[in-house]
């Protein structure tokens, strides 16, 4: 159940994000633009590793 909330998450983020998600340096801009899909996404890393 919560691998499939964290990949749900990633791709969010990813979509969010969309063409600049590999450009490393500009994340946390993108990030501060969207940070309801940034804590979904940290949440979602967060409980994974738990």
């Amino acid at each position: 159940m919560w691998k499939f909330l964290t990949a749900v998450a990633v791709v969010v983020g990813l979509i969010a994000f969309g063409d600049k998600a590999w450009t490393l340096p500009y994340i946390p801009y993108f990030a501060m633009s969207i940070p309801a899909i940034w804590i979904v996404f940290l949440a979602g890393l967060y409980i994974s590793q738990r």
